[in-house]
């Protein structure tokens, strides 16, 4: 596997995170729900944010000194991230909890948010993963010129 491709996807994993934050998540008609909105959505970002930081701990360890510490990490808070993303968008329909007061009488609709923070998860548990068996930077020989 070419070095580049670990980086590449860790990379747009985050990418993709930070774009599944912008899209909506729901549509009631014309109004684009967010996920903010969404109740629970701080376990969702929390668990993101601790994956990327074990891809990235993962990444910028040489490889001599690697310990499986950020692989499990990273593995566990990725399953937690898929599973409040899945949780959050199976309730797109739930609209006493998504509007303060009266609810659009509309037919509510999934939006793409869900699909891309699970797509963005994958990439990036794929790359902590992958992480594990990437020859890294190595420190050899001495310093001094």
């Amino acid at each position: 596997m070419p070095r580049i491709l670990v980086p590449l996807g860790a990379a747009t994993g985050v990418a993709g995170s930070l774009l599944s934050v912008v899209v909506p998540w729901a549509m009631y008609g014309s109004f684009d729900i967010p996920l903010t909105r969404f109740p629970g959505w701080q376990v969702y970002a929390a668990s993101v944010l601790a994956l990327h930081s074990c891809v990235t701990w993962a990444l910028l360890v040489p490889a001599g000194r690697r310990s499986v510490l950020p692989l499990v990490v990273g593995a566990a808070s990725g399953f937690v991230a898929a599973g409040s993303a899945m949780a959050l968008a199976f309730r797109y329909d739930d609209g006493s909890a998504l509007f303060p007061g009266v609810v659009p009488a509309v037919w509510p609709t999934p939006g793409p948010g869900p699909a891309v923070a699970l797509l963005a998860i994958a990439l990036a548990i794929g790359a902590v993963l992958a992480s594990r068996h990437r020859s890294g930077p190595t420190r050899t020989g001495s310093a001094v010129v």
